[in-house]
């Protein structure tokens, strides 16, 4: 990307975080992480996302092991489903966290079910 400002590429990556917004992938905190660069460093926001989706690979695939066993550990399932909504809501990924929610409580539900 040479010849391109740093101005040109924030106002692109501002302009993708709004549409992000609009579509609801996103919610006002992804905004408000980015912003904390100006007191954290110039790298605070894309550390945060990377560390974000290294965090989450992991878990997301110690979440598809576990619900690949014969017999599923419910508590184990919550526990990936806890954590991975937790991080996406801290980062303001609204639409991963309501996944998450919406998976947790299936997970609740069937447990409840087979006690």
């Amino acid at each position: 990307m040479a010849g391109v400002s740093r101005e040109a590429l924030n106002r692109q990556l501002l302009d993708l975080m709004r549409s992000m917004e609009e579509e609801g992938l996103v919610d006002h905190r992804l905004a408000m992480v980015h912003s904390l660069k100006e007191n954290s460093g110039p790298f605070f926001f894309s550390t945060t996302l990377t560390k974000f989706c290294q965090d989450s690979t992991g878990t997301l695939r110690d979440l598809t092991v576990g619900l690949n066993q014969t017999v599923l550990n419910y508590h184990d399932l919550e526990e990936f489903s806890i954590k991975i909504r937790g991080s996406a809501s801290s980062i303001g990924g609204c639409r991963m966290a309501n996944a998450c929610r919406d998976l947790w409580r299936a997970f609740q539900n069937r447990s409840s079910k087979e006690q």
